[in-house]
């Protein structure tokens, strides 16, 4: 029950998969047994997962684990239980994962299945229900993206119906897990590109960078933090492009600094953009959030709201009206995102 295929690629050579179907695969709550796997490649160019289709996973669908510049693009992620795709340890740098898709048809539980009777099986019950089930029987851990290793590349990826879209949560290794314990900070660590995805009809959080604070930090070629690192902002600030956010809870952080909202599209939220806190941005920008939408239909969700409770001087320039650019959006959304974002 539950030990299903896994695949794992590690120490020299490369892995080229392409067009590939995994079905029923991954052995959970043991750690390493996913569906596909970069294992501790180091600098792999030629690692590409492109194209593939896992289908009915009970653990992780794609991980990338102490690899760099490897590729994962166009993979279909069909009920990927816990996280559809994991970047792992902290270190891993410059992989690009672009256009995905990952999509839950299960009605995700109205609360997390954690804690709970597991019994001899060590798994969930409730999790077989949904694609809920936290890795390893950890809390908290858990998303269509769930990122440990921040300074990689997300573009116009889409996630939808799963417990969050993206958790970038630095605070869950905070010094790093596993061959890279104790030689990241990845609450620190710069954001990569993050461009163009979409968060459809998750139960809590579309985008979600919970407590990222990105620093000026030195790293050598696996990504390991140097000790002349700078106790200091990063310069130009990190940005989230493009981002449009449809009919999540939440979408946000509680602390985020040196980190700005650039064309962010949010609508039907429950709440449009909720953050905590954050600071004056080390190079001097003066806009937290900048040409952006937050949009309600009434009759769709009347509670949708620009939610911001802040202890420091949070600076929000949305700089279009929204009532003049209601059908203006929705005519970008048809041309850009279709009909069924």
């Amino acid at each position: 029950d539950w030990k299903g295929l896994h695949t794992l690629m590690t120490g020299h050579g490369f892995m080229d998969a392409r067009y590939v179907r995994v079905e029923n695969c991954g052995q959970p709550p043991h750690q390493g047994r996913y569906c596909l796997h970069f294992h501790l490649m180091h600098r792999c160019p030629r690692c590409v997962l492109h194209g593939n289709a896992v289908v009915n996973s009970t653990q992780v669908g794609i991980t990338v684990h102490g690899t760099h510049q490897a590729r994962v693009s166009s993979n279909i992620l069909w009920n990927t239980m816990s996280a559809g795709v994991y970047v792992e340890d902290g270190n891993e740098m410059n992989n690009t994962f672009e256009e995905n898709v990952l999509i839950c048809m299960h009605q995700v539980p109205p609360i997390n299945p954690l804690p709970c009777n597991k019994g001899d099986t060590g798994i969930c019950p409730e999790a077989r229900r949904g694609c809920t089930y936290d890795m390893f029987n950890q809390g908290g851990r858990l998303g269509g993206f769930f990122v440990i290793g921040m300074t990689n590349d997300f573009i116009r990826n889409r996630v939808v119906n799963m417990e969050n879209c993206f958790w970038f949560k630095g605070t869950a290794d905070p010094a790093g897990r596993g061959h890279a314990a104790g030689k990241v900070c990845p609450v620190h660590l710069p954001l990569g590109r993050i461009s163009g995805n979409v968060c459809h009809d998750n139960r809590r959080f579309g985008m979600y960078l919970d407590n990222q604070q990105p620093r000026i930090l030195p790293r050598d070629e696996n990504g390991f933090v140097t000790p002349e690192g700078a106790d200091s902002g990063v310069v130009p600030a990190n940005v989230v492009e493009d981002e449009l956010d449809w009919h999540n809870e939440f979408v946000g952080q509680y602390v985020l600094t040196d980190v700005r909202y650039v064309r962010y599209v949010g609508i039907n939220n429950m709440h449009c953009m909720y953050w905590k806190s954050s600071k004056k941005f080390a190079d001097q920008g003066l806009y937290h959030v900048t040409d952006s939408m937050c949009i309600n239909v009434p009759s769709v969700l009347a509670a949708s709201q620009l939610y911001t409770y802040t202890m420091l001087s949070l600076r929000i320039s949305m700089q279009r009206n929204i009532r003049r650019t209601f059908s203006k959006t929705f005519g970008w959304l048809h041309r850009n995102v279709g009909p069924s974002a």
